[in-house]
């Protein structure tokens, strides 16, 4: 058996932990998908599956958990809930918890939003306790690692609201590695760009994670074994590319095919993080209302 002190000292030797894990949290046919307003009935079908991916991080003296939930939104109030009851049974502090949406708009109706049909009681208490499990079990699988971080170019996005319009079209991708220094396999990777993960489109009835589930698709088909977590970034107004192509699909596979390429040239052109530090900053930002237009 290991000692206490044994795991101490091999993490504080190694510097960084970190801990993957990931489950279903795929809503039953019929559920009403959040996104658009124009949609009149549940969902019809699946075109790939949901998950919450849980990612553990550690050092020495402090810890982080993010989650990834394949949702367009949470209530703020479940979220805090969340990590209250994550926070009691790993010991991670509240303010070093992230639950994160992508932002999917095709999938299931996970927070009070008008125009977009019934929410699914039994379905919202399914989904937080698979939230709630896939942080718990990423802190139960740490494990040494070291990180890296890198960006490259991924022009998948433009602004809907002016063709000059800010765009950022970076990926950013942040390698979880095996300790070992010949590991030529990350054991987990964060992928992230600016884009609403839309391209599905209002007239879809298909539950489903939109580009950034091919991108996913694509990195854990080269890295067997590997798991990605997908965040989106600022998005504001950039939308895909193509959004009136009348190809969406094929277009969201493209698209995913941009970013794993990206993320690619990212992950392996990336520097290293030396420093064992984890700091988690949050900040809530309110902002106004615009006045109501004349009738």
């Amino acid at each position: 058996m290991t000692s206490a002190d044994d795991c101490a000292q091999r993490k504080q030797a190694s510097g960084w932990q970190a801990g993957v894990a990931r489950l279903d949290i795929t809503p039953p046919l019929h559920t009403w998908l959040a996104g658009f307003a124009s949609r009149t009935k549940g969902a019809e079908g699946i075109h790939d599956p949901l998950h919450a991916t849980a990612l553990a991080l550690a050092t020495a003296n402090s810890q982080a958990i993010i989650i990834s939930c394949e949702l367009l939104s949470l209530d703020a109030e479940d979220a805090q809930r969340m990590r209250k009851l994550i926070a009691e049974q790993t010991g991670v502090p509240e303010a070093q918890i992230l639950i994160h949406t992508t932002h999917t708009h095709s999938g299931p109706l996970a927070c009070y939003r008008r125009g977009y049909g019934p929410r699914d009681q039994d379905y919202g208490l399914l989904l937080e306790r698979q939230i709630i499990s896939a942080a718990v079990l990423a802190t139960q699988r740490m494990q040494p690692v070291r990180l890296s971080y890198g960006a490259a170019d991924a022009p998948i996005g433009v602004n809907r609201r002016a063709s000059d319009g800010q765009v950022d079209s970076r990926a950013t991708v942040l390698g979880i590695w095996p300790a070992r220094p010949d590991a030529v396999s990350p054991i987990a990777l964060i992928l992230s760009a600016s884009v609403h993960p839309v391209m599905f489109g209002g007239s879809n009835y298909l539950i489903g994670r939109d580009f950034p589930g091919f991108a996913i698709d694509y990195l854990e088909r080269i890295f067997p074994g590997s798991i990605c977590l997908y965040l989106t970034g600022t998005c504001g107004d950039v939308n895909p590319i193509g959004m009136r192509s009348g190809d969406p699909f094929g277009y969201a596979r493209r698209h995913g095919g941009v970013l794993a390429g990206a993320a690619m040239q990212a992950l392996f052109s990336g520097r290293p993080i030396e420093s064992a530090s984890l700091v988690g900053v949050s900040h809530e930002a309110m902002l106004a209302l615009q006045p109501l237009p004349p009738i």
